[in-house]
């Protein structure tokens, strides 16, 4: 994260853009209005990096429906580079703290690399839904974001992690091409199997990292623990 004198008030030229393209102004920082679309086109000149909460990168589809292609959590940059993407469109999930970006602060090869990064996560993603099972989807995305938002690790002997799921269960479905229903069901067994745990849908703690790398990797549920029966296809 970037000290405080990094972060500079908007100039008055451009606060106009900050505010039609979803953000509120608040003096030294920017915080994005939840669930409102971000429009990238209007951001001209800038690039922001997350301090605090989450955004997602998504395409609208027929019927209502839409995908959410990337997830960016505290650290990650994103800029107007990112409306190259066709038919983009980004939103934060939950009220997020962004800092603007000017030249002194971010070189245009650390705004490159971001827009690599995303596009190496799409992919990554793409043949994530073309290819993995329900489990392995849902054990991946897991694993991602404990790392993106992990709130602390509890020992290293358990290999506990915690974090903030900032996405709703329609969301998540949103973003692996699943049922709400596959979705809820699927973590649900997760939790039984203690895997995981959640007291409160929007916190969560992997409890079994090595079983969850696993599931990842394509390993059958059978072989990681002879009693964990989870659903592997929709």
């Amino acid at each position: 994260m970037l000290s405080q004198s990094h972060i500079s008030e908007p100039p008055q030229d451009t606060s106009q853009d900050a505010e039609d393209a979803g953000f509120l102004v608040r003096a030294q920082a920017m915080t994005l209005v939840p669930r409102r679309p971000i429009f990238l086109q209007q951001i001209r000149r800038d690039a922001f990096r997350i301090v605090d909460g989450c955004v997602v990168i998504y395409q609208e589809l027929n019927g209502d429906r839409r995908q959410i292609l990337d997830i960016l959590g505290p650290g990650r940059i994103f800029s107007y580079a990112m409306a190259s993407l066709e038919n983009c469109e980004a939103q934060a999930v939950v009220p997020t703290k962004v800092e603007r970006l000017v030249n002194s602060a971010v070189s245009p090869m650390e705004i490159q690399a971001a827009l690599y990064l995303s596009f190496q996560r799409i992919q990554a993603h793409a043949v994530s839904l073309g290819r993995k099972t329900v489990t392995e989807r849902i054990a991946c995305f897991l694993l991602d974001l404990a790392t993106q938002f992990a709130r602390g690790i509890a020992g290293r002997a358990s290999r506990k992690t915690t974090f903030a799921l900032h996405l709703t269960r329609a969301e998540i479905a949103d973003y692996l091409g699943l049922t709400l229903e596959t979705v809820s069901r699927n973590l649900s067994r997760l939790k039984r199997e203690k895997l995981i745990s959640f007291v409160r849908p929007e916190i969560v703690t992997i409890l079994d990292r090595a079983a969850l790398e696993r599931l990842a990797a394509g390993f059958s549920p059978s072989t990681i623990r002879p009693a964990l029966a989870l659903t592997t296809s929709e």
